[in-house]
């Protein structure tokens, strides 16, 4: 496969829009691949705060590298308790990691509760991973992505998936939206050739059928 699908991260850039762009993008194996790979961007004995419940592959991206999870239970509704989540995030932590919408619940974080959080991770020196992997399901997601903020915001990290959406799950097609720089320091720890050939055109068709 190409180890530099330019053609690629160009689609996934209009298709996103908000102002992204093919250096804004960094593609993965599916969303799996994003998740472990901005874990292994840091140094040992990091803390990752997860509000929970969540997606279980948060923890295990954190432990496979040395780091230490720290847990956040969400209250009874499911809400974004942005109050307990600063409460849990110290110097040493360095991802928090949420989904949006929420996974397994299905409930949707506005725009606002997510950029009170992100400050507080800008503050902190930590990344904020927002996991958009159901966001096209969501009748007002466009309304509560991020994707508008990550040329704005160095420590935002967005996951997004190709697969889930499309109906492709054994194709292993998933995206992240980032800085530059942050795309840049990815780009170091990423697998080559994760993206095989026919994920790419498998893609690119479904990206055109927007009826």
């Amino acid at each position: 496969p190409d180890p530099n699908p330019v053609e690629l991260r160009k689609a996934v850039a209009e298709y996103v829009g908000h102002g992204v762009n093919k250096a804004n993008i960094i593609l993965g194996n599916g969303s799996i691949e994003l998740i472990y790979m901005i874990t292994e961007a840091f140094p040992c004995g990091f803390k990752a705060v997860i509000p929970v419940p969540s997606f279980t592959e948060y923890e295990k991206a954190a432990l496979r590298v040395g780091g230490e999870p720290v847990f956040v239970p969400l209250p009874e509704n499911f809400a974004l308790d942005v109050e307990n989540v600063k409460k849990a995030v110290t110097e040493d932590t360095r991802i928090v990691s949420i989904c949006n919408p929420h996974s397994p619940s299905g409930t949707l974080y506005s725009k606002e509760t997510v950029l009170e959080l992100l400050d507080l991770c800008r503050k902190k020196n930590a990344i904020l991973s927002v996991d958009e992997n159901y966001i096209e399901f969501a009748e007002k997601g466009q309304d509560a992505t991020m994707a508008a903020y990550v040329k704005k915001y160095e420590n935002l990290f967005v996951i997004r998936s190709v697969t889930k959406f499309y109906g492709m799950p054994g194709i292993r097609f998933g995206y992240g939206l980032a800085t530059e720089s942050l795309i840049d320091t990815l780009q170091t720890v990423r697998q080559p050739w994760s993206i095989n050939s026919l994920a790419g055109y498998a893609t690119l068709a479904a990206f055109k059928d927007t009826e």
